[in-house]
């Protein structure tokens, strides 16, 4: 065999083994990850009351059990959602019409409808399910939310994000910041007349940048007069809370009874500086409910 004729054999040799080591990497770089598929089970009534539905559970299971990441999201205002684990909580607002409703929810991929019965001739039925605050989802802005000129406030701001609890693309969230400077939490409130000697429930979810740096605040302060005007008690529920971990939602729920002399109360929402800057820390899905007996 002559020198050139050798040359072609080691030549196609080489671009043999290349060829094969290339289609190697190929089929490493194409292998196929773990598939998940996700089925969901109610354990709620189906159709919904058109009094609404807080938190009702709907059990998320990943198949194969390895999986576990998963996102919900709701096509109308009127339903929300809350991920916590293998759990998709569904709040439902009244239904105001005198015509049923459905809505389409995405949990994990999987579509589920959600029936809600009408409004009968009546007024709704009961209405202790329902959040009294205005925009506590904070869907598109902080409309309703504000602070009173009577009372000092934190040195920061109030800024609404597209950073939602549920991972939904259509709402949003309250972000406020604050600095040590200030002194008290640079909070916002709404204000809500209410009927004394009852019991409230009231909540949010919440998340901080940073799990030293900055605080959650809950507060519930009452009055003897309707829009908030009145005197107010030298002490009141506040709830100075740490969270776990940085930059992920929890959710904390409280109730307290208020005296048969309040006519009005405010659910204030806080953001405290632990650390030196301004510190952020973010609410969504706020409520304020009468707490069913």
């Amino acid at each position: 065999m002559s020198s050139r004729s050798r040359l072609l054999v080691c030549l196609l040799v080489a671009l043999s083994v290349a060829s094969a080591a290339s289609a190697d990497r190929r089929r490493a770089v194409r292998a196929k990850t773990t598939d998940c598929s996700f089925s969901l089970s109610a354990a709620f009534a189906d159709p919904i009351p058109d009094s609404g539905m807080i938190r009702g559970v709907l059990n998320v299971t990943g198949i194969p059990a390895s999986c576990t990441s998963w996102a919900g999201y709701s096509d109308v205002s009127w339903v929300t959602l809350e991920q916590n684990g293998s759990v998709a909580y569904v709040t439902v607002l009244p239904n105001e019409s005198t015509e049923p409703r459905f809505a389409r929810i995405r949990v994990g991929g999987v579509v589920f409808q959600l029936n809600q019965l009408q409004r009968d001739d009546g007024p709704i039925s009961p209405p202790v399910a329902t959040n009294l605050l205005t925009n506590g989802t904070f869907d598109t802005d902080l409309r309703s939310w504000g602070w009173l000129d009577r009372f000092p406030n934190g040195t920061g701001d109030a800024t609404w994000t597209n950073l939602d609890a549920n991972g939904s693309t259509a709402s949003g969230s309250m972000r406020l910041r604050d600095t040590t400077d200030s002194g008290p939490a640079y909070q916002q409130l709404q204000c809500i007349n209410v009927e004394g000697a009852n019991t409230y429930a009231f909540g949010a979810a919440f998340r901080s940048a940073s799990r030293t740096g900055g605080r959650a605040v809950f507060a519930l302060v009452e009055y003897d007069a309707p829009n908030c005007a009145g005197n107010y008690p030298q002490r009141y529920p506040v709830y100075d809370i740490r969270v776990t971990a940085p930059e992920v939602w929890e959710r904390r729920d409280f109730t307290h009874t208020i005296s048969g002399t309040a006519k009005s109360v405010s659910l204030i929402l806080g953001g405290y500086a632990r650390e030196s800057g301004f510190q952020q820390v973010w609410f969504d899905d706020a409520y304020l409910r009468v707490n069913a007996p």
